[in-house]
């Protein structure tokens, strides 16, 4: 929102109209723009936080930007009192207040140090880095590093981009070769944006993991701009002699901000992952298996890793969610789509205990696991019915097996069967077992059903339907797979009851957590 409004103002100030006339157009085209993405309370913050920005500038009063500000808390507060906690709001807000408070002064130092143009969009960089960086540390528990330097090729980069596509839209519904032209331009805008994203995060120590016992630290560091540039307005007898106009120079502000930097890196390590409630994550990682559950207090589970690769998919699929350790890893069977990068995890994140199911005579891929185990000290422990693992808020009760299998049984059939529980919410996650194994194993009631073997043919479904009766049905499937998965019938059968059905090889990863009417999904894509 704050890159439209920007270009807009940019656009139109170069055409010389009016500043008025100038800030109320880029009022309603940030309203057309949070239209344009279908609204939604995270586009709803995002866009009465820049219409504050806008009306405080119409104003061109200071004083009627704090006013502004407070009315627009105000607002999104009335309209959804819990988003007080939301990180989408803290961090809107945050960010506001950074321009206001900081960016003046983050502006002013930096001038003199870069090319003349860049020195707003730096300043601005600067101020909502620093102003949201204690929001970031206590939700996320990571800060970037390389994001302000990555933001000066971006800022300008991404406010053409977006007005390119969102006025692509406009030309598409009036001619639709020009809103051709100007979206296909945007897109090459949003490419080499994602490959700045992907080189930036790809740099050793682009990010480091902060703990929210740096929060105090973060808040003072965020106040060096505005008192160095207090400082600056002092008389010239008040402070030490200086030629006329110099700016702060580069040792002034590492002798005031390094030690804040050196007292907070230290507590690097100390993940507090995402999300603030309790949820459960079908990772995107192809034809496989491979379900994350994810604690606020920062314990994270693995249940399957899909199959290998070089690197496997899941390596990436965690990272995206912010994973850098597990409490536990479970393998719930033999067969390499659901346990093939067991061995690549355990020596790429810390692990604390590996579960597997007892079994008689292991397969080589099960064999690699529990060797990879061995050599990086994770414990290994073999798990049956009614054992119980706690994980923060969630609690995994296992369902299946209930006894050590016979040799050369199928291993669908042996799969270890989670009930999952957290805040109200159960989530059944069934592996590869299918209906003949788990209504015999007395499994119940269930708001999210995991869907067995990808979505194959499973002849007791429906009776299982009518036992669990979900109310979400996710299904890890990789796309364009020679297996036909999911079954046309399997599909059928969830519509018939009424189960809303997603999948990972048409929407990414399918994430779950409790919400005030129920389990609430979002997903990758």
């Amino acid at each position: 929102v704050a890159l439209v409004s920007i270009s807009v103002i940019v656009l139109l100030g170069a055409l010389g109209v009016r500043r008025k006339v100038v800030l109320v157009s880029a009022i309603a085209f940030v309203v057309a723009y949070c239209l344009a993405c279908d609204g939604g309370a995270s586009v709803a913050r995002a866009g009465v936080m820049g219409a504050v920005g806008l009306v405080a500038m119409l104003r061109g009063s200071p004083r009627s930007a704090w006013h502004a500000l407070a009315v627009g808390l105000a607002v999104l507060l009335a309209w959804s009192p819990p988003s007080l906690g939301d990180p989408g709001l803290q961090l809107s807000f945050a960010a506001v207040v950074g321009l206001l408070a900081l960016a003046p002064a983050a502006t002013r130092l930096l001038g003199g140090w870069l090319p003349e143009r860049l020195v707003p969009i730096a300043g601005q960089s600067v101020a909502a880095a620093l102003a949201t960086s204690p929001v970031l540390v206590w939700q996320f528990g990571r800060l970037s590093v390389i994001g302000i330097a990555l933001n000066l090729v971006a800022v300008p980069l991404a406010g053409p981009t977006v007005v390119l596509a969102v006025g692509g839209i406009a030309l598409g519904a009036v001619w639709s070769g020009a809103g051709f032209v100007a979206t296909w331009f945007a897109g090459i805008g949003a490419d080499v944006l994602l490959a700045l994203a992907h080189v930036g995060a790809a740099l050793p120590g682009a990010s480091f993991d902060v703990p929210s016992a740096a929060i105090p630290l973060l808040v003072v560091l965020a106040l060096v701009p505005p008192a160095l540039s207090l400082w600056l307005d002092q008389p010239a007898s008040a402070r030490s002699a200086r030629p006329a106009g110099a700016g702060v120079r580069p040792g002034v502000v590492l002798v005031l901000t390094l030690p804040a930097l050196v007292l907070a890196v230290p507590f690097g390590g100390t993940d507090r992952p995402w999300p603030v409630r309790p949820t459960v994550t079908v990772l995107d990682i192809g034809q496989g298996d491979a379900v994350l559950l994810q604690s606020p207090d920062g314990h994270a589970a693995l249940v399957d890793t899909g199959p290998p690769g070089t690197p496997p998919p899941v390596i990436a699929a965690l990272a995206r969610h912010g994973v850098h350790r597990l409490d536990v890893l479970v393998l719930t069977h033999a067969q390499s789509d659901h346990i093939g990068a067991a061995a690549d995890i355990l020596k790429a994140l810390k692990v604390g205990s590996l579960e597997r199911p007892p079994l008689p005579d292991s397969a080589a891929v099960m064999d690699r696991a529990t060797q990879a185990a061995g050599r990086h000290n994770v414990p290994v422990d073999e798990v049956r019915a009614g054992a119980v693992v706690t994980l923060g808020e969630w609690r995994l009760n296992i369902r299946w097996p209930r006894d050590t299998p016979a040799r050369g049984g199928d291993p669908n059939d042996t799969a270890i069967v989670i009930e999952a529980e957290a805040r109200g919410m159960r989530v059944l996650l069934t592996s590869d077992a299918e209906g003949p194994v788990l209504i015999p194993a007395g499994v119940g009631r269930a708001d999210v059903l995991k869907v067995s073997h990808h979505g194959s043919a499973d002849g007791e479904l429906g009776p299982l339907l009518q036992r669990v009766r979900p109310r979400v049905a996710l299904i890890s499937v990789g796309a364009g797979n020679t297996f036909g998965h999911p079954r046309a019938e399997t599909l059928a059968t969830l519509a018939a009851a009424g189960v809303q059905t997603w999948r990972t090889d048409r929407q990414g990863d399918l994430s779950v957590a409790p919400g005030p009417t129920g389990p609430e999904v979002s997903t990758g894509r």
